[in-house]
């Protein structure tokens, strides 16, 4: 990895990307790159103060970096909607991954799609991460999510491509289905019978997740299996809780035939309501 940009607004939450950023581009001794979108809806002197101020502010924070992180740090301003000019921005500087904080969470409902957060890395041709978490130190657990199937491999692969040496994944989870669970349930079969084909169920699931460690070359992590009971986001969150991760890795694949992403339910299910950092990676 040899650059990084930090989508920043001044916020606390861009705070949060841009202190995460800098511990990132430090361990991987990557260039860091600032990035701020001015809207350009609006009169075109406040749009000049706006922007003067914004170089100000950039330019303080980029020479903060480089003096007390001794990292190479610039910085970028674009105008016009900001998920766009984030994408381009990034696209421009051939960044290698993008950092955004952590979406605004509404009061009374959480409202992720159509988000900047959710459109950066809906259209991202790069990984993005989300730092969702207190940047209180260097990453030291990686969960990487997977499904067993060929986009999950790439997935580690494109981890791996991206942050080793730096960075290893510490378990590989699985959240495998059993999907007779309840219909067994609800036919008032007795406990001990559901117990068994959850547990043959599980015995596939170990197989299959063996198989897909060899073949992406991740033997060094733990084998992490769970039983999908509710939605896979909740299951594979309260297993990356359980094991104290700090990074979770998960995939959002392609639309057969489209540049543009689908979260799939289980990817949107996890940013929306994820507190720790999550690493999403799009198909290589």
């Amino acid at each position: 990895m040899k650059r990084i940009l930090v989508a920043t607004d001044f916020s606390t939450r861009s705070d949060r990307a841009t202190r995460r950023a800098t511990l990132l581009a430090k361990r991987v001794q990557a260039d860091l790159i600032l990035a701020h979108v001015l809207d350009d809806d609006q009169p075109a002197r406040k749009l000049k103060a706006e922007k003067r101020e914004a170089e100000d502010l950039l330019s303080q924070l980029s020479l903060s970096i480089n003096r007390d992180d001794g990292l190479s740090c610039s910085y970028r301003l674009a105008e016009g909607e900001a998920f766009f000019g984030i994408l381009q921005t990034a696209r421009d500087a051939q960044a290698d991954l993008i950092v955004i904080g952590p979406h605004r969470r509404q009061l009374l409902q959480d409202i992720f799609v159509g988000t900047s957060a959710e459109r950066i890395i809906r259209n991202s041709d790069i990984p993005v991460l989300m730092a969702n978490g207190a940047p209180a130190g260097q990453y030291r657990r990686v969960m990487i999510a997977t499904d067993l199937t060929p986009a999950s491999a790439d997935v580690v692969r494109q981890f791996q491509r991206l942050l080793t040496p730096h960075l290893h994944a510490s378990e590989i989870m699985y959240a495998f289905p059993a999907p007779a669970q309840n219909q067994m349930r609800r036919a008032m079969l007795d406990e001990a019978a559901v117990g068994d084909y959850v547990a043959e169920e599980e015995d596939a699931a170990r197989e299959g997740l063996a198989k897909f460690m060899r073949e992406a070359d991740v033997l060094d992590a733990k084998p992490v299996l769970q039983v999908n009971e509710t939605k896979a986001a909740h299951t594979i969150l309260a297993a990356a809780t359980a094991s104290n991760i700090d990074l979770l890795a998960i995939g959002v694949r392609s639309h057969t035939g489209l540049k543009k992403l689908l979260l799939g339910s289980t990817a949107e299910n996890i940013l929306a309501s994820a507190q720790i950092d999550i690493l999403a990676i799009p198909p290589g």
